[in-house]
Parts: structure tokens; C-alpha cells; sequence
């Protein structure tokens, strides 16, 4: 069997909480468990995190990086356009609005910034942001 563990992002412990990232590694080669890690290129204390506990051999697997980010890596930017519209449409955003939205986000040169231009369009864009049921709708495309 095999255990997909979730770290939403999180690649050190804030304020005390939970097992921290690299304690976490090293308890999976205790267990002799071979991680494999995914993150975004686009932030780099993310990044340093990994990158330190390879270093320190405190890795028993793999990591790699998406670059630019996973979003761009693997849709183009009408195609997450068409899924944040898809969430927002849900809460009665206007498909008027969809030409607007196409030629604003593609400025966008990450998911941060793809996030953040949305946002400004819109108020219903709010709640659209990385997570599980963003995850979801981009499995479902």
C-alpha cells in the first residue's frame, strides 16, 4: 500500500504546531520510508527547506520541482482561467465576464500571480485560492 501524505505547503513548523518537516523526514527513514516530494519553485523557503534536508541527508526518496509552479507546469493559463471561472461561476459571477478575465490573467507568470490577478477582478475570487477542492478541479480537468 501506499501513504500520500498531504503537507498543504507547509515545509516548516509554525508556531509550535505539529512535527516539523524535516523531523517528519527523518522519523520516514527510521520507518524506512521513502518519501517523494513535490513543491512549487516559486517559493523559496519551501525550497531551502528541501534543499537543506538533502543536504543533510535527512531524505530517503526523491524531491522535485515544479518551475514555474505545478499550475503552469501543467495547464495554461485559459485553462485555469476556465476552472477558477467554473468556482466562481457557482456564486453567480457572469460569463460576460469571462473575456475580461482571460485577458487579465494572462499576465500572470506564476500561480501566485494568477491568484492575486483574479482577486483583483472580482470579490467572489476570494475564496478561489491553492487547496483541496482547488486541487480537486484541477483533477477533474
Amino acid at each position: 500500500s501506499v501513504l500520500i501524505i498531504n503537507l498543504r505547503g507547509q515545509f516548516k513548523e509554525k508556531q509550535g504546531k505539529g512535527v516539523s518537516f524535516r523531523e517528519s523526514l527523518r522519523n520516514d527513514i527510521k520507518s524506512k520510508i521513502f518519501s517523494i516530494i513535490l513543491l512549487d519553485g516559486d517559493v523559496s523557503e519551501n525550497y531551502r527547506a528541501v534543499r537543506k534536508a538533502a543536504e543533510l541527508d535527512e531524505i530517503c526518496g526523491m524531491f522535485f520541482i515544479s518551475t514555474p509552479d505545478f499550475e503552469l507546469q501543467n495547464f495554461s493559463i485559459d485553462e485555469l482561467t476556465e476552472i477558477a471561472f467554473q468556482f466562481a461561476e457557482k456564486k453567480d459571477l457572469k460569463l460576460s465576464m469571462l473575456g475580461k478575465l482571460r485577458k487579465e490573467t494572462k499576465k500572470a507568470k506564476s500561480a501566485t500571480e494568477f491568484f492575486t490577478i483574479l482577486k483583483k477582478q472580482s470579490e467572489i475570487f476570494h475564496s478561489v485560492s491553492k487547496g483541496s477542492e482547488w486541487g480537486k478541479a484541477l483533477f477533474r480537468n
